[in-house]
């Protein structure tokens, strides 16, 4: 019982670090997910980083659109 439940948790558990993207424009706040609406209205650069590095750099919550 003990296995399986470790199994699952570790099936589920989502990696830290998942890729997430950032915009790198002086008002960015946030981190999002590949495909948002939010991430599309950038129009500076676009990095792909972890969870980590993106609260790093002051992209310090996730998007209200894509991480609803």
């Amino acid at each position: 019982m003990k296995l399986l439940l470790l199994v699952a948790c570790a099936f589920f558990a989502r990696p830290a670090e998942d890729k997430v993207y950032v915009c790198k424009s002086g008002t960015s706040y946030a981190y999002h997910k590949k495909v948002c609406q939010g991430l599309k209205k950038c129009t500076h650069r676009i990095d792909t980083v972890t969870v980590k590095e993106a609260i790093a750099s002051g992209h310090k919550k996730p998007c209200g659109y894509c991480y609803k």
